[in-house]
């Protein structure tokens, strides 16, 4: 089964916002690639900002979009700046690529490449048109302090009632992303919301995230949740 079926995104039009940390890219990327080998046009690009995609063609006014969009290809869209970042492309670019391409998937949160973290209250920027939502975390995160592994640490402290020395466990990452000031911050109502742990590369991290899963699905019923390792080629390791 595709990573879309199994992250329930609707066939419809809409956006597919991701947040979180510990693997937005890569799983954007992914999801992109897959809808492309089904002979569809696939868009991905920031409300925020991320690394240049060198993979992909870059679309960062309307000519230049509708000449590189095609059927069974990746493009990104976004404004590049001076530092090897893609930034947002702007309301009415957004616009014009959902129009055109049917699905968008949007990095809508930023982490510093750090597994877990809680937004600031600026964060994160999901557009309108979303109806998924992907809540993204690293299993690497679990069994270190807060301090070591999380983005905005104060904000992750502050959730979880708990101080920077705090280690980590699978439960305290299911609180980060359940919460309606955590990972679940911002969700249209309606909007399909779905969790993917990554790097669930080993037996001690797929014990963790079958761990935070349960705790995920007690507090939010009937939740999908995904343990990954996005890296690799079968990269989904477990379903819950």
């Amino acid at each position: 089964m595709s990573l879309s079926s199994l992250l329930k995104i609707p066939q419809t039009p809409g956006f597919t916002a991701l947040v979180g940390g510990g693997g937005k890219t890569t799983l954007m990327q992914r999801l992109a690639e897959e809808r492309s080998s089904e002979g569809r046009p696939a868009v991905i690009t920031t409300t925020t900002a991320i690394m240049y995609p060198k993979l992909y063609e870059l679309a960062e006014d309307k000519e230049t979009f509708c000449r590189i969009l095609a059927p069974g290809k990746v493009i990104c869209v976004g404004s590049a700046s001076d530092n090897e970042k893609v930034r947002s492309p702007g309301d009415e670019m957004l616009k014009l690529a959902l129009s055109k391409a049917g699905r968008v998937f949007v990095e809508a949160d930023g982490a510093k490449r750090m597994p877990a973290k809680a937004p600031a209250p600026y964060e994160p920027v999901i557009p309108e048109g979303t109806d998924s939502v992907i809540a993204v975390s690293g299993l690497d995160a679990i069994g270190y302090r807060i301090k070591d592994r999380c983005f905005r640490t104060e904000y992750v402290c502050r959730l979880l009632d708990a101080d920077e020395n705090t280690i980590l466990t699978p439960e305290m990452l299911a609180i980060l992303i359940t919460n309606e000031e955590g990972q679940r911050k911002s969700v249209p109502e309606g909007a399909v919301f779905s969790v993917v742990l990554n790097k669930a590369d080993d037996d001690k991290r797929l014990g963790y995230a079958k761990a935070a899963a349960v705790r995920i699905r007690e507090l939010l019923p009937g939740c999908t949740v995904l343990a990954a390792a996005l890296n690799e080629t079968d990269c989904v390791k477990a379903v819950y």
